[in-house]
């Protein structure tokens, strides 16, 4: 049986032991809390994060800028082709207000930054411009090779020559309009209500300039010959000459466009285009339906009603098995 005594020193001997045991843990958490004070000292410091409200207002910024660039190149430029008078472009002229009809959530910001956003009016027309101008001169040129490109004057007759306005609504108009848009909007209504004035307008405006200019380096380049003429009003790249020296020949080609539609021979004429582009169109589309199933035949005879299959279908597949 233990003595009192042992008992005593046993429990002692405990109490130190959990004592020192204490002490380590608490000198280790010691070691490890400098470690890691001192590992943040290293590190370099991180940036303070940016204002969540800075942040959402330059995404609003930016998103608003891109908005407005994609309106500008499409329904401004559907409407408006030449900045006509600098009042326009004046705080509480027609551009502001045909930007704030669009965008009405953005008006403290638009009429804020004003400067900034008719400079940017300025800057996308004026590259709208060159870029359609640069696609009418292939369409131009390409007539040109083909012997089908007729006579400036003869164009300029509009829809009273019915040949040359089947050549200027077909291969030129397109390409101020968009090939793509044009494909759809001029099969589906008269040019009159499916194209706007302003690109007609344009459309013969641009013809004028560049036509003669495109016919020479056409002519030079059957010979090896590449040299740039100049325009008749502008150059590409160069806003002002449009605004200042085109404006009164705009505003005389946009009465003579505007008779020219409302005119009964042009009524008839807008009629019998859309007849000929609805008919091209249905017979693409059936083509285009056709070969479809040719090519699925091939695979799946069996989605034919009776099993019957195209002869070129069949003859394809004859080739293949023999092969």
């Amino acid at each position: 049986m233990a003595s009192p005594a042992s008992s005593v020193c046993s429990k002692s001997s405990e109490t130190t032991d959990d004592a020192y045991e204490g002490l380590n843990v608490a000198i280790g958490d010691k070691q490890q809390l400098q470690k890691q004070h001192s590992a943040k000292a290293e590190a370099p410091a991180e940036p303070e994060p940016t204002p969540k409200r800075t942040r959402d207002r330059r995404t609003i910024t930016d998103h608003f800028k891109k908005d407005l660039s994609t309106f500008i190149t499409g329904e401004m430029f559907d409407n408006v082709k030449l900045v006509q008078d600098e009042l326009q472009l004046l705080p509480g002229g027609p551009f502001q207000q045909m930007i704030l009809d669009r965008f009405p959530t953005m008006k403290d910001m638009i009429i804020r930054n004003w400067s900034v956003y008719n400079k940017m009016i300025r800057s996308r027309l004026t590259q709208k411009r060159n870029n359609v101008r640069m696609a009418m001169g292939v369409a131009v040129q390409a007539a040109f090779r083909d012997g089908t490109l007729p006579s400036l004057d003869d164009i300029l007759m509009m829809r009273s020559n019915e040949k040359v306005a089947n050549i200027f609504f077909g291969s030129f108009l397109p390409t101020i309009h968009g090939k793509n848009r044009y494909k759809h909007d001029a099969s589906r209504d008269v040019i009159s209500v499916a194209i706007s004035e302003s690109t007609e307008v344009y459309a013969y405006m641009v013809l004028l300039n560049d036509y003669d200019k495109w016919v020479k380096e056409a002519k030079q380049s059957k010979f090896g010959v590449t040299a740039s003429h100049a325009s008749r009003w502008s150059n590409a790249g160069v806003n002002h000459p449009w605004e200042v020296q085109a404006v009164p020949k705009f505003k005389e080609i946009e009465k003579k466009v505007r008779a020219d539609r409302a005119s009964a021979r042009g009524k008839a004429f807008e009629i019998k285009f859309l007849e000929t582009v609805m008919r091209d169109s249905a017979l693409k589309m059936r083509r285009k339906s056709k070969r479809n199933m040719d090519e699925a035949a091939l695979t799946d005879p069996e989605m034919w009603i009776g099993g019957l299959i195209p002869v070129k279908a069949k003859q394809k597949k004859a080739d293949g098995e023999s092969a």
